[in-house]
């Protein structure tokens, strides 16, 4: 059975023999970004957001 769609994350890796099926193969590149984190409401206003949560923001934030 020819699965009609796979996860990979290595890239278009076709097996040989998929080559002579006539259908389109490759991938569509999907981004994830991270925006500035927004604290519950339920917390007091002063409370500080951590420093993982913002590392995090910072490396996956939007860079263009």
């Amino acid at each position: 059975m020819i699965e009609p769609w796979l996860i990979r994350d290595l890239g278009v890796v076709d097996e040989p023999e998929d080559y002579e099926l006539d259908v389109w193969a490759g991938l569509i590149p999907i981004k994830q970004i991270a925006e500035y984190p927004i604290a519950d409401e339920g917390k007091p206003q002063n409370m500080e957001i951590p420093k993982h949560i913002l590392d995090y923001y910072e490396q996956n934030k939007n860079n263009f």
